[in-house]
């Protein structure tokens, strides 16, 4: 609406009204905001402002196969084995949430090793990415070899994303493999450790 002039007589009013659709990809608060000014060319500003509905963040990450089966506690690795690692989050709020970000460092996973000090676990590290919801931007997805995961979202309203994180204990871990550990928000949440399997001398 761009009047350049409006004439109200006494008593009077005019009333208009805007009707439309929010886009489904606003994250944070809507204004429109409309400018009067008179005869006197003193204006008046008015803002309307509607608040977006809270996201809430569903997370976990858990240990989703050793050596090609399905990980359940208890189970105990030999060296070599392959490990795979899940990371889901799900906003199962009404609103976005914004700069949500995502941290877990694969060389923080440590064992003893053969050579008697402790060292990281993992080798052949490789990192899925995937998302349910075009909405969702996830800014600087792990590059190819990366062996940590640092990066943000914009996670939509009922959006899904996860991280599969494929990998090798090394030949040379002797130990406990240590938990694995994803911040999300800043609030942690872990994994169980594995345990090797026992050695059998004869």
């Amino acid at each position: 609406i761009n009047l350049s002039k409006l004439s109200i007589a006494p008593r009077g009013s005019v009333t208009f009204t805007i009707a439309g659709r929010i886009k489904d990809t606003v994250l944070g608060t809507f204004t429109h905001t409309s400018t009067l000014i008179d005869n006197a060319n003193i204006s008046y500003v008015q803002t309307a402002r509607l608040n977006p509905q809270s996201a809430t963040i569903v997370k976990s990450k858990v240990i989703s196969k050793l050596n090609g089966v399905a990980f359940t506690n208890g189970m105990t690795y030999k060296p070599g084995d392959t490990v795979e690692y899940l990371i889901t989050i799900n906003n199962t709020g009404g609103g976005f949430y914004n700069n949500l970000t995502i941290t877990d460092n694969l060389d923080s996973v440590t064992s003893l090793l053969n050579t008697g000090s402790a060292g990281s676990s993992l080798e052949n590290i490789t990192i899925t990415t995937a998302k349910t919801d075009g909405r969702t931007y996830l800014r600087t997805p792990p590059a190819s070899g990366a062996r940590v995961i640092n990066t943000s979202s914009d996670l939509s309203p009922g959006g899904n994303i996860t991280f599969t994180i494929d990998g090798n204990i090394k030949a040379t871990s002797m130990g406990t493999v240590a938990a694995n550990t994803v911040s999300v928000a800043g609030n942690n949440v872990s994994t169980s450790v594995i345990n090797p399997k026992a050695a059998l001398i004869s």
